[in-house]
């Protein structure tokens, strides 16, 4: 009996500091003196991440709604323990993202780069890790490099249009975010690897499929989640893979038979890949410390994941309104009409650029339709 009485005394003592801890934590933004909404639960101002009811998104614009009827320029909510500062006034967001920039070294997601060499890429690094690796990827996206891709962002929108004919010649239904999503697959594909996906003829292509994968969330990736939105420094410490291991080797593996290819035959291409072996020679020539395997497979694969989802969401919400609204879409399709009649029935990077009904179309749906619900920095 007394080992029963210590363990419920035990576990009560263990209670009791449990909630202190919490109702200390959740008290940090009024201590801060900053307006804050009050949270709701433990879990600070979002639902249940086991049994969602609305989603992160959606809890976070009730949030943010909720400080702009209040007339506040920002704000303090919390996740779990963790407080975040919500900016509401528009200027105050630029200066985050423009004059004050050098400010926040981060996005606040924990790694273990050991155990999980996938993760340690642009988005998720912080401090001086992230300074040096932006620097020196920074004049990979110029836009004269974005246009040396261009025709391979043709070359794939081939094997779309005759996949999508043949479904129409024999009167079967499109599953238009699938067909994008392999038409993106492919770009990204051969943009970032130098590789052909063929997603199209091959629906099970690997590069598709590992795609798939990665966006098809788990149970135990919620569990991972909601450990690490309690526990931000929990992924320091303990051995966990964010990624699948498969998905990892398969990535890793491209990367390193890419690369061992391009070196041995002496073969260039204008991809991503080839951006990276260039930046290898000018760093062993200027003395600097060059990228490892797993830091230009971890770029890769942000580069493949960021491009081929986002961009076939957003093609795809786009499409949904034009097909809604004809008087749009009309005057749509004769300013592209246009744009070949003026280039000799070619579609150029240029043309593109000059498309300004196109870009307010673009523009407005990528408003409507938000593929990254949240942007969080870490104050430096």
């Amino acid at each position: 009996m007394p080992l029963i009485f210590e363990f419920i005394a035990g576990l009560a003592a263990l209670t009791f500091l449990f909630v202190l801890y919490v109702r200390y934590s959740q008290s940090y933004w009024s201590r801060k003196g900053v307006p804050y909404l009050k949270p709701n639960s433990i879990l600070g101002n979002i639902e249940n991440p086991f049994n969602p009811k609305h989603g992160l998104a959606l809890d976070i614009k009730a949030s943010y709604d909720s400080l702009k009827r209040r007339k506040e320029k920002f704000g303090g909510i919390y996740f779990f323990t963790e407080p975040i500062f919500m900016p509401i006034d528009i200027d105050l967001i630029k200066n985050i993202f423009t004059k004050d920039f050098s400010h926040f070294l981060g996005h606040g997601f924990e790694f273990n780069e050991k155990y999980d060499p996938l993760s340690a890429h642009l988005f998720n690094l912080e401090g001086e890790k992230w300074r040096n690796m932006r620097m020196r990827l920074s004049p990979t996206f110029t836009s004269g490099k974005m246009k040396y891709m261009f025709k391979t962002l043709l070359d794939c929108g081939g094997p779309m249009i005759e996949y999508v004919d043949n479904l129409c010649r024999k009167g079967e239904s499109l599953d238009i975010k699938e067909i994008l999503a392999c038409y993106t697959t492919d770009i990204i594909g051969s943009c970032a690897f130098g590789l052909e996906c063929n997603s199209f003829k091959d629906p099970d292509a690997e590069f598709r499929t590992y795609g798939r994968k990665v966006f098809t969330v788990r149970f135990t990736d919620l569990i991972l989640q909601f450990l690490v939105f309690w526990m931000p420094s929990f992924p320091k410490y303990i051995p966990l893979k964010f990624i699948p291991a498969d998905t990892e080797k398969f990535f890793i593996n491209a990367v390193k038979s890419i690369l061992d290819y391009r070196t041995a035959n002496s073969v260039k291409r204008n991809d991503f890949v080839q951006m990276f072996l260039e930046m290898q020679e000018k760093a062993k020539a200027e003395g600097v410390k060059p990228f490892t395997l797993n830091e230009i497979a971890a770029q890769a694969f942000i580069f493949f994941l960021a491009g081929f989802e986002t961009s076939s969401t957003t093609m795809t919400f786009c499409l949904h309104e034009l097909a809604f609204n004809q008087e749009i879409q009309d005057k749509l399709r004769e300013e592209i009409r246009e744009a070949y009649r003026k280039n000799n029935g070619e579609l150029t990077y240029d043309a593109i650029m000059d498309m300004k009904y196109m870009d307010k179309v673009v523009n407005g749906n990528c408003i409507s339709y938000l593929t990254c619900s949240l942007i969080l920095e870490i104050v430096a």
